[in-house]
């Protein structure tokens, strides 16, 4: 399994993303967020489209899973 790691340059793909893993051609998008009320801007929708992914998961200190599918 490869490991991509998102950076802070907005001009790089991965901008918006905090971590990427990747297994085969299976891309799945990691965002990780301190806040209880977690929100992610367009630009994380927009490189999840960019980099294809299977699979985007937003990490944060929930008291209860949330779902969201775009």
């Amino acid at each position: 399994m490869n490991l991509g790691v998102g950076c802070s340059s907005a001009n790089t793909l991965f901008s918006e993303i905090n971590l990427v893993l990747k297994k085969a051609n299976k891309r799945i998008a990691i965002e990780f967020k301190v806040s209880t009320s977690p929100t992610v801007s367009k630009g994380f929708y927009n490189a999840l489209k960019d980099i294809e992914a299977a699979e985007a998961w937003i990490i944060g200190p929930l008291p209860r899973l949330l779902i969201h599918r775009h």
